[in-house]
């Protein structure tokens, strides 16, 4: 069976303004956007756990496999995009800087990878 294409935050609110209030579709409409939301905050943790992780030293092969799994989920790549957007927005004019892609280390974390390098290997 192929499934249709996912909807998306907007798609949900325009469905739920054509929808009388206290109707079963209105729930459900809530049902959906608290999933949602929580795939995003999971998506959230699973970036944090990665970055303490990297920042530690520590293998990430769990995280991995779910920040593959979400990498791929439409709520996370649409939650990402619009904070891409807003960050963008608030980019002052004629600025250089840009932001690097999910998953792309800190220049902190950088550092840390190099220092621990170099303690190892003198």
């Amino acid at each position: 069976m192929q499934f249709k294409p996912p909807l998306t935050i907007h798609t949900l609110r325009e469905i739920s303004s054509r929808t009388p209030a206290g109707s079963d579709a209105r729930v459900l409409l809530w049902e959906i956007k608290r999933l949602h939301d929580l795939i995003v905050r999971l998506d959230w943790c699973v970036t944090q756990t990665q970055l303490r992780l990297l920042r530690e030293g520590q293998s990430m092969d769990p995280t991995d496999m779910a920040a593959r799994v979400l990498s791929t989920e439409p709520a996370v790549l649409a939650a990402r995009a619009e904070k891409e957007k807003e960050r963008a927005e608030r980019q002052p004019p004629g600025s250089s800087w840009h932001i690097p892609p999910p998953g792309t280390p800190l220049p902190e974390e950088i550092e840390l990878g190099v220092a621990r390098h170099m303690r190892k290997n003198p």
